[in-house]
């Protein structure tokens, strides 16, 4: 199943990012920090680079586990100003601690781990106040540690940009 699944997003992903690569975004912040909600609540830090390409950190929980990503993002400008399609790709380190009752870890008995990640995403930076809301998809795979495929990370991302 899992195998079924990276087939299938990297198909659908891939002539994604050939089409979009030939665009270029445009930021209209340079900073922005907030919070991360939804499955996996966080802190998020993003920095623009340049004019399309962006940093993001986020730190959050992960079915009880502390959980450190860097990301590398390019957005690409949409329609209505201020609205941009982003797409990036990164890494994360985490460390979880054992617990009974959680059913997530299955019989890993904790410790650190490491993997990738991906994020496609859209987001708008308000003109009128200093904000910026993105809503994104952010799958990753364990590769050290506890070696799993986390496909349920998406998250409303609510930040003031400065």
């Amino acid at each position: 199943m899992k195998m079924i699944m990276k087939n299938y997003m990297l198909k659908l992903l891939l002539p994604l990012l050939f089409v979009l690569a030939a665009t270029q975004g445009k930021a209209q912040y340079d900073n922005a920090i907030g919070l991360r909600l939804w499955y996996y609540p966080g802190i998020t830090f993003k920095h623009h680079i340049s004019e399309p390409a962006a940093l993001e950190f986020i730190l959050d929980t992960r079915r009880g586990a502390f959980n450190l990503t860097g990301l590398y993002e390019h957005h690409f400008p949409l329609g209505p100003e201020n609205l941009n399609l982003y797409v990036g790709g990164g890494a994360h380190v985490g460390y979880y601690r054992y617990n009974d009752n959680n059913k997530y870890w299955g019989e890993y008995n904790g410790g650190a781990y490491l993997g990738v990640d991906g994020i496609v995403g859209l987001e708008y930076t308000f003109e009128a106040a200093p904000i910026n809301l993105s809503l994104d998809w952010k799958p990753a795979f364990d590769l050290l540690g506890y070696r799993h495929f986390w496909g349920d990370g998406g998250a409303l991302s609510v930040r003031y940009a400065f």
